[in-house]
């Protein structure tokens, strides 16, 4: 039997950029239900946004017959998200620094950086079947609406 809690919300959608805006639908509602406050529900909705992204064009490479996973856990002031594609994964040492000279241009590759800024942990699983990302935080009494 697996030992795994279920997340209370969760999702899959399509491997196609409007599918975002469903992710972030989702991450609204639980932010709303949590009353986390305007900055931290759209920490929150960026970070969100950001790992389905990368699921969709990196992981899963637009291919729309493979499906992206969406977990959302909440336990006490901790929220946790799985965000699992089908993709073959990479090496997350051998990812460019977005803020180097050289790259402060370019159009892509801020996104693990954004998530690890915005979130407490940002960590990866890397299986057979896809990679999950899977990033947490710690909401303190000023990240609630009064």
């Amino acid at each position: 039997m697996d030992n795994q809690p279920k997340p209370q919300y969760s999702l899959t959608i399509s491997s196609e950029r409007s599918s975002i805006r469903n992710a972030v639908n989702l991450v609204e509602k639980v932010a709303d239900k949590m009353k986390l406050v305007n900055e931290e529900s759209d920490n929150l909705a960026i970070s969100v946004s950001e790992a389905v992204a990368n699921a969709i064009i990196h992981g899963n490479k637009f291919d729309k017959n493979k499906k992206i996973k969406i977990s959302i856990f909440i336990k006490n002031n901790r929220v946790t998200v799985k965000v699992k594609d089908q993709g073959s994964g990479f090496n997350p040492k051998e990812l460019n620094n977005p803020i180097d000279p050289e790259n402060i241009s370019k159009e892509f590759g801020r996104g693990i950086f954004i998530l690890r800024n915005l979130m407490d942990t940002v960590d990866f699983n890397f299986t057979k079947s896809g990679t999950e990302v899977i990033f947490s935080k710690n909401y303190n009494k000023n990240s609630f609406k009064k």
